[in-house]
């Protein structure tokens, strides 16, 4: 090995690595703090391969800079380096396991991950680079800490958005206002808080086994239903939406996930999305209904927590519905 840059603070080493942490103080985004320390960690003579793995304490799956999927032995050499809060190596002595910070309960959230040339170079890696390691997991546990705060304002915003949302759907389901005009209403609220361009609602008829489109909205589709047409179901069989009233649970995501959802052979109608929402309207178990959302732009508009919005949604249209008729 080069003897050149052996000691960590001489020669160009120091105004290099002065460098590279000088940067670190200006960025508040973590990924950006985590491919620092791996440049810093690559450059050193010896040093093959670097990674950061962080948000170890989560309860999602660590991340990683850059992003790659470690093997059973990377991983035993994260967990142990961040249990012990201290440096640990491969039985090789090749890889090597760096703890960047420690929590409040002494357990490192974020590793520093190497493989080197020699198990010799681990050894002095974990010795060269114990001070700039330590100064770069603090920035990177600040802009963590940065990170997480904001997803919480951004939570709280959400949550806040969402209670008057709902609030106001009740409001609309409560109305006196027509069938149509309170679910125009309903839809303008959902979209505000999801992706809801296309949005159809359907009202299933279990004596007739068919079903009406009460509200449809698709910039796809030039032919939309009429709020009096009634379908068959045996007219849109093995449809998704057939799936949804036929099987009484929700259904998302795109074509080929969607296949693997629904119990038999899937028959796409109509224009074909890109990503795919709908969830059943329930009464007693069984589908009296159904909410639909779907998106014929590439990639994954929909989350559990819009199918959530739309299962509360389902639930005050019955009850609008359901009063409506008593009416009647």
């Amino acid at each position: 090995m080069s003897q050149t840059c052996t000691n960590l603070f001489t020669g160009t080493a120091v105004h290099r690595r002065h460098e590279e942490l000088n940067r670190l103080a200006d960025s508040t985004d973590p990924r950006e703090v985590a491919a620092t320390i791996v440049q810093l960690a690559q450059s050193e003579p010896g040093c093959r391969r670097a990674a950061v793995v962080f948000r170890l304490n989560g309860t999602g799956t660590p991340e990683t800079e850059p992003v790659t999927k470690l093997d059973r032995e990377e991983m035993d050499l994260v967990r142990a380096a961040s249990k012990d809060a201290s440096p640990a190596a491969s039985i090789s002595g090749r890889r090597l396991a760096m703890p960047l910070f420690r929590t409040n309960s002494a357990t490192a959230s974020s590793v520093l991950l190497l493989e080197v040339d020699r198990p010799a170079d681990a050894r002095r890696l974990a010795d060269e680079m114990a001070a700039p390691i330590e100064i770069a997991g603090l920035h990177l546990r600040r802009t963590l800490e940065f990170a997480n705060l904001q997803r919480s304002l951004q939570s709280l915003e959400r949550s806040e958005r969402l209670q008057r949302a709902l609030f106001a759907i009740s409001d609309l389901a409560g109305s006196d206002r027509d069938m149509h005009d309170m679910l125009r209403g309903v839809h303008a609220i959902v979209g505000e808080l999801m992706y809801a361009e296309n949005f159809y609602i359907v009202r299933y008829d279990a004596e007739r086994d068919s079903l009406r489109f009460l509200y449809y909205v698709d910039v796809a589709d030039p032919q939309p239903p009429g709020d009096d047409d009634e379908f068959p179901m045996r007219s849109i069989e093995r449809s998704l939406t057939w799936y949804l009233l036929r099987e009484s649970k929700p259904l998302m995501g795109n074509s080929e996930q969607l296949g693997i959802q629904v119990s038999g052979p899937l028959a796409i109608r109509g224009p074909r999305s890109k990503d795919w929402l709908g969830v059943p309207m329930l009464q007693g178990g069984r589908a009296c209904g159904a909410i639909v959302v779907q998106s014929y732009q590439a990639g994954n508009y929909f989350s559990a927590d819009d199918r959530t919005l739309l299962e509360f949604v389902g639930t005050h249209i019955l009850t609008a519905l359901e009063r409506k008729r008593s009416k009647e």
